[in-house]
C-alpha cells in the first residue's frame, strides 16, 4: 500500500473509473466542496494498492499555524470497501501530521460515518450548526486513540481548545424535524459515553468561574 497526493485532474481521472452511483455522487460532492473552499496545491491524497489501483481517498488540511489537522472527507468506493483501506489511509495522514508536530485533530461526522469513527475510538463533543457530530482531540497515532480516551479526562482532552469546542457545539440541539430528532436520539444512544456535550458545558462553566 502506498499513499500518493492527487492534483485536481488526477482526482477527476481516478474517480471517473468509479461505477456505483453512491460513490460517484460522494466523489462529485467532495470535488465541489474542495473547489469552493481550498486550492488543489495540497490536501487530497489517495491510497494505492499493490496492483496500482486507487482504493480510498481523503481530503485533509493542516492549518497554517500547525495546530489542527482537519479531516474533511474520507471515502472508499463501494468496490473497495470492507478491506480496512479508510483506516489505513487515515492512519497514514495522522502519522504525517504528527511528524510535522501538529497538535490536534478535528472533523465533523455525519450519522452514516459514526460507526467507522466510533469504532476507532473517537468521541464527540456535540453537534455543529450544520447538525454534524464534532470531534476535536489531541493528535496521536490512530492506534493510540482508544488509550488516549481511556487515560484522560474530558477536560484534559479538550485542553486549551475548550472555548473553541464550546463555541462550535453550544446551543445546536434545536430546530430539528421529528425524523431528524429521532435519528439524533438513536445516534446519541449508540455512542453512549462517546458523546460528551455535558462535559463541554461543565468545563466551560468551570473555566469561566476561575477567571
Amino acid at each position: 500500500m502506498t499513499t500518493i497526493p492527487l492534483s485536481r485532474q488526477a482526482y477527476i481521472d481516478a474517480t471517473a473509473l468509479i461505477i456505483d452511483a453512491p460513490s460517484i455522487r460522494f466523489a462529485s460532492q467532495a470535488l465541489a466542496w474542495w473547489d469552493r473552499h481550498y486550492s488543489w496545491s495540497s490536501g487530497c491524497s489517495a491510497l494505492v494498492d499493490d496492483a496500482g489501483a486507487i482504493v480510498c481517498y481523503i481530503f485533509a488540511k493542516t492549518d497554517r499555524y500547525g495546530d489542527y489537522l482537519t479531516i474533511h472527507n474520507l471515502f472508499t468506493p463501494l468496490i473497495s470497501q470492507r478491506h480496512g483501506y479508510a483506516k489505513i489511509l487515515l492512519g497514514e495522514v495522522m502519522d504525517e501530521a504528527i511528524l510535522a508536530h501538529t497538535r490536534r485533530i478535528s472533523f465533523a461526522s455525519v450519522s452514516d460515518s459514526l460507526d467507522f469513527y466510533s469504532g476507532l475510538g473517537f468521541i464527540y463533543w456535540g453537534v455543529t450548526s450544520a447538525g454534524d457530530f464534532h470531534c476535536d482531540l489531541p493528535l496521536v497515532a490512530l492506534s493510540q486513540i482508544e488509550m488516549l480516551i481511556d487515560t484522560h479526562t474530558s477536560e484534559e482532552l479538550m485542553g486549551t481548545s475548550h472555548a473553541k469546542i464550546y463555541a462550535k457545539t453550544h446551543a445546536n440541539l434545536v430546530s430539528r424535524t421529528l425524523s431528524q430528532q429521532a435519528q439524533f436520539d438513536a445516534d446519541v444512544t449508540k455512542m453512549g459515553l462517546g458523546f460528551r456535550l455535558e462535559s463541554v458545558e461543565e468545563t466551560y462553566t468551570s473555566n469561566l468561574a476561575r477567571t
